[in-house]
């Protein structure tokens, strides 16, 4: 068994909700963050209450997009996907997985995967 990495074009819609959801996500992170560094913020009051909820909210959306992605863009499950990642800039996902010999490489270009050797 050995690792690869590979890509495969990503369509432009599913880039624009990926990345959506991550700049959401992460400035609702941030607004949170920069609060705590206020002096004697009142972390129990309502207004961070609701902070802390929309940005539960947010993670929890991007984390099912990603599982939603994840089932459309990484290959079958006979490959195991050790970790991907979206490259916005140039619209693919590239992808490390396990294969167990050449043929697989073969299959995997058969389903559209760009082989990053």
């Amino acid at each position: 068994m050995r690792t690869i990495s590979l890509s495969k074009k990503v369509d432009n819609d599913d880039l624009i909700k990926l990345q959506t959801a991550q700049f959401l996500t992460e400035a609702s992170s941030n607004v949170i963050n920069n609060i705590l560094t206020i002096p004697y913020i009142q972390i129990n009051s309502d207004k961070f209450s609701q902070l802390i909820d929309d940005y539960a909210d947010k993670f929890v959306f991007f984390e099912m997009l990603k599982v939603e992605m994840g089932k459309i863009y990484l290959p079958p499950d006979k490959f195991i996907s050790i970790e991907w990642a979206v490259d916005y800039n140039h619209g693919f996902m590239n992808i490390k997985v396990s294969i167990n010999n050449d043929n697989d490489i073969d299959e995997l270009k058969k389903l559209g995967y760009i082989i990053n050797e």
